[in-house]
């Protein structure tokens, strides 16, 4: 490796070889190993050195087929041709330290001629597997349309099983892993390099275990409209939690717009005529899904294509909505309405919601059922949305938010290096109350403002101005 780095790259070669010159030592417990071959695991250099030992061996392949990545090769054409070049690589490998692990090797006959041939390729790799179009995978992909309804069964199956391990955990962390890591996200490279919407009885049926995962994990029931919602990015009022039928087209289209002319370099085909297969027909399918969009300005990027849907779906659930369903989509869709979403569940940070709240944070989103009717203790009737809860005057809620928004203003005050205090005794009021701050130096006019987080109307005057919420807003002397 050190001879071809001086040869190719001698900027780097007094770097490694000080790398790399001598034995290294590992350590495991206490026991040192001694580290003699090949790059180091770990080392961002490693990729390049190895490549560099081994481009010389790879060349020399006469098929008309030869890709390599790093120490995975493939080899095509006639079998003859093939077998030719086995025969010449396997030493050039062997005299580099490298032996094929002939048990990982995969053989796919693309004609009835090559089939009869395995046998002669079995023979120079022992444990050789004959491949189908039902079982032939690349990088963990599926080349031919045969293999995609097998594949999207190991992903559910694995979906399945990742729910019953989250059931274990806080629904808090359960949402977390499931929106980032367990559903779509490990379907991301699957969905990019398969035409996945040519099977869309797989694709709900990934969805429904999905759905049913999040049901099962938020202790919550999820109708049409609901399901749709919770399907859109935080930042379009949803969970975050991507359907697969929605994500297929964007994810292929934008990676088939990504790898076009690094498609035609690896097949020395001129970039204007090198087409990707199913290209074409999702561009149809996405067009015909969103009727009237145009193709975006940068195709590779996989979330100019998928805006387009999200708006569609978003728009089609407000279209249907009136009322509080109405002002809560709008709500939701506001971009600092999901920030808890974002948020790390952590119980070190105070950020780590217990399954209640978040139970009733999510059903309060996406306008699910939070209870069962009842007659609350105010007196009022209860709805199964929950929403009496957020201005009945008894609730035991009421008081800690009313006081948590005072010290949010208070905060704030001293922050500016305006002295404050909460709930000053001894200010004179007709109706006996006291107001929830005060500050402690003028305002304007030698005059100090008094805090009244609630109701949404001021208390009565104090000889100060009004500090108040109202709608969300914080007022002062009228002003926003």
């Amino acid at each position: 490796m050190l001879l071809e780095v001086k040869e190719k790259v001698p900027a780097l070669y007094p770097f490694l070889y000080q790398a790399y010159s001598s034995n290294s030592k590992l350590f495991f417990s206490e026991s040192p190993i001694i580290s003699q071959v090949g790059a180091q695991q770990g080392d961002p250099l490693g990729p390049l050195i190895f490549s560099l030992g081994i481009q010389k061996a790879i060349s020399t392949p006469r098929s008309p087929l030869n890709v390599w990545y790093l120490d995975d090769g493939i080899l095509g054409g006639k079998p003859e041709e093939v077998r030719e070049d086995l025969l010449t690589l396997l030493p050039l490998l062997k005299e580099l330290g490298l032996e094929v692990n002939s048990s990982k090797c995969e053989f796919y006959p693309c004609s009835s001629d090559s089939r009869e041939s395995f046998p002669s390729f079995s023979a120079i790799l022992p444990g050789l597997k004959e491949l189908s179009t039902q079982n032939f995978k690349l990088l963990g992909s599926p080349i031919f349309p045969e293999a995609i309804p097998e594949a999207f069964q190991i992903r559910e199956q694995l979906l399945h099983f990742a729910k019953e391990r989250l059931k274990n955990l806080s629904a808090h962390v359960s949402l977390t892993l499931l929106r980032s890591c367990f559903a779509v996200p490990r379907l991301t490279y699957f969905l990019r390099t398969v035409p996945t919407w040519l099977y869309p009885e797989h694709i709900d049926s990934f969805d429904r275990t999905l759905k049913e995962s999040a049901e099962c994990l938020l202790n919550v029931s999820l109708n049409t409209d609901q399901w749709d919602l919770a399907s859109l990015p935080i930042r379009n009022g949803g969970l975050g939690l991507r359907r697969a039928r929605d994500v297929s087209l964007p994810a292929f289209l934008a990676s088939a717009a990504g790898v076009v002319e690094l498609v035609s370099k690896i097949l020395c085909l001129d970039g204007d005529r090198t087409t990707i297969p199913y290209a074409s027909d999702a561009q149809s399918a996405w067009r015909a899904l969103n009727l009237g969009a145009s193709v975006p300005e940068i195709p590779f990027l996989q979330r100019c294509w998928d805006v387009v849907g999200v708006k569609r779906i978003f728009d089609s659930l407000m279209t249907n909505a009136v009322g509080a369903d109405r002002a809560r989509l709008n709500a939701a869709s506001k971009p600092e309405s999901g920030a808890w979403l974002h948020a790390l569940p952590s119980p070190n940070l105070g950020t780590l919601l217990d399954n209640d709240s978040l139970r009733v944070a999510v059903a309060l989103r996406l306008g699910c059922d939070v209870c069962q009717p009842h007659l609350c203790i105010c007196g009022s009737m209860v709805e199964s949305n929950g929403h009496h809860a957020l201005s009945c005057c008894r609730c035991a809620g009421r008081f800690p938010r009313h006081h948590a928004l005072n010290d949010i203003i208070r905060r704030a005050l001293v922050s500016a290096n305006i002295p404050s205090t909460l709930e000053p005794p001894g200010l004179s009021r007709s109706d006996g109350k006291r107001p929830d701050g005060l500050t402690l130096v003028p305002w304007e006019k030698g005059q100090s403002p008094v805090g009244v987080a609630w109701p949404q109307e001021p208390f009565g005057q104090s000889g100060g101005q009004e500090l108040y919420f109202s709608k969300g807003l914080l007022h002062l002397n009228g002003a926003v």
